[in-house]
């Protein structure tokens, strides 16, 4: 699945990279059938929030790098993702919206949240994390 997006003078925030929907600084959405396993969220800009049902569905994203600059992620952004069994948040803050969980309801394979030694919750979105990097 592709985006096609027509870009109008009073609708100018829409853009795709890589068949990922932006709209400014915010990621709408993932294709779900997209065939990669592995996504590091980026955009033409930095990225500050992921709005829910973003990645609904997406069962080959095995893997996900979000970076410091995502200071939102709303709930259900990541939903029946089946095979994401990696995540890696870059930030210090948790980026939980303000009911405080429920990111990554039913990604059944997916552990703990990989964060940094000066992240500053004990929990990412509603789930566990631990200190660690991505084994090279």
């Amino acid at each position: 699945m592709s985006f096609n997006v027509t870009k109008t003078s009073s609708d100018s925030c829409w853009y795709s990279k890589n068949s990922v929907l932006f709209c400014g600084d915010t990621l709408v959405k993932y294709p779900p059938n997209k065939k990669d396993t592995n996504y590091v969220v980026s955009g033409n800009q930095a990225v500050s929030r992921i709005i829910r049902s973003s990645f609904e569905g997406c069962n080959n994203l095995q893997s996900v790098t979000i970076p410091a600059s995502v200071t939102r992620i709303e709930r259900h952004s990541f939903v029946f993702c089946k095979e994401l069994s990696f995540v890696e948040y870059q930030g210090k803050q948790n980026p939980a919206d303000d009911r405080g969980g429920f990111g990554f309801l039913r990604c059944q394979r997916l552990g703990k949240v990989c964060v940094s030694s000066n992240y500053t919750s004990n929990n990412f979105c509603g789930e566990p994390v631990a200190n660690c990097h991505r084994q090279p």
